[in-house]
């Protein structure tokens, strides 16, 4: 992901666009930390590495931050984990937000998790 710090108002935000790759939650924090203060984070995503999605929120929920997807912008898969992490969360109008359940693909032991998961479903079921 691209964060780049920009001026809305008397507000700093960290605009956060691209593809979540392994290390953006490493990158997001370095970027925090740069720009800081930091009053807001706006993302524009179509998603990624759902691990790094959820260690991306976690992060923005320990700094007690506000998270956006603004107009005109899409938050879609692993995204919506980073924006459901955000201390205050908004989704403005005219904007796409996504959510699904995550595949396997490029994901350490999420086949072993998948297996677990299905388990419990149809010990559940029965």
């Amino acid at each position: 992901m691209l964060c780049e710090l920009v001026q809305n108002g008397q507000s700093r935000v960290l605009a956060a666009k691209g593809v979540i790759k392994s290390g953006e939650s490493k990158r997001l924090k370095a970027a925090l930390a740069r720009h800081r203060p930091v009053d807001e984070v706006w993302l524009h995503s179509p998603g990624g590495t759902s691990i790094e999605g959820m260690r991306m929120g976690r992060l923005l929920r320990q700094q007690g931050m506000a998270v956006r997807v603004p107009k005109g912008a899409a938050c879609l898969s692993a995204c919506s984990m980073v924006l459901l992490g955000g201390a205050l969360r908004a989704v403005d109008t005219r904007r796409h937000y996504g959510v699904h359940m995550w595949t396997s693909f490029g994901e350490p032991r999420a086949d072993r998790f998948l297996a677990r998961l299905a388990k419990q479903l149809d010990k559940a079921v029965k």
